[in-house]
């Protein structure tokens, strides 16, 4: 998105120098860089276990489903 951008007001103006626009496009490169790093060393957040279903909701469940097939 930054390149486009870059390249858009290049075009469209003329006025800004090429090592300019260069330097606008490494800093955008370099600070994704970091978040990209900074999401890696993050920790993982605690998984939690998923509770199962009881079993007499889960046969409830299936009888509700065999009807509905069976229309």
């Amino acid at each position: 998105g930054v390149q486009m951008v870059v390249a858009a007001m290049h075009a469209h103006t003329g006025l800004v120098s090429q090592s300019a626009l260069n330097l606008v496009k490494m800093a955008s490169y370099n600070c994704a860089v970091l978040v990209w790093l900074g999401y890696f060393l993050m920790p993982e957040p605690a998984r939690r276990p998923i509770p199962e279903p009881e079993a007499p909701q889960v046969e409830g469940w299936n009888q509700v489903l065999s009807q509905l097939l069976q229309r």
